[in-house]
């Protein structure tokens, strides 16, 4: 039976054991609230794992990524930059946005007999990614890297994303030969 205020009993200081039992009372009420809050939350717990699941499907259909690669082998090159292998992206349908890296390589033998320059340049779609270079001495090959990286908008589902590594050299052709190769690796992340 509780104490009522004012009584003799609560006026009385609490025994060493009443904050012992305090606390045990705390410890039994909690004890048996405990099932019936479990009982409560698993709805929002089966709710939380539902919209996880959502989250995801959305995730999904809203991004995309394609990636693909292409190259030449055996060509010759000339003072005029020529595109040399190009990698086609499809656009997914309902998708007009994408991000778009690409890398190029070029590799060629030097059959001059002067020294002079390789060049290599990458291309996404009407973005101009300009050119690397590196010397090579006459009868050397030599590797030039390139690397592109653009936005596209206005994309239809359908169409396509070309990547273009192109090359060429600063005063004379250099000849075909088995060791020349051009190549563009490209991926695009594509967004609604």
């Amino acid at each position: 039976m509780p104490m009522q205020p004012g009584s003799p009993q609560a006026q009385m200081p609490p025994a060493e054991d009443a904050l012992i039992r305090r606390i045990q009372e705390i410890e039994r009420v909690q004890r048996e609230m405990l099932p019936s809050v479990a009982a409560s939350f698993g709805p929002v717990v089966a709710d939380l794992q539902a919209k996880d699941v959502q989250i995801l499907d959305l995730i999904a259909s809203v991004l995309i990524y394609a990636s693909n690669k292409a190259f030449t082998v055996g060509s010759a090159t000339t003072t005029t930059r020529t595109n040399m292998a190009t990698v086609a992206l499809p656009v997914p349908a309902g998708f007009t946005k994408a991000q778009v890296w690409a890398f190029s390589d070029a590799m060629a033998l030097n059959s001059t007999a002067s020294p002079d320059y390789l060049y290599a340049g990458t291309t996404i779609n009407a973005y101009e990614g300009g050119e690397n270079f590196q010397p090579c001495q006459s009868g050397y090959q030599v590797t030039v890297s390139h690397t592109a990286v653009t936005a596209l908008t206005g994309l239809v589902g359908g169409g396509v994303i070309n990547c273009i590594v192109s090359t060429r050299t600063n005063t004379a052709a250099w000849a075909a030969n088995g060791g020349n190769l051009w190549r563009v690796q490209a991926v695009a992340m594509f967004s609604r």
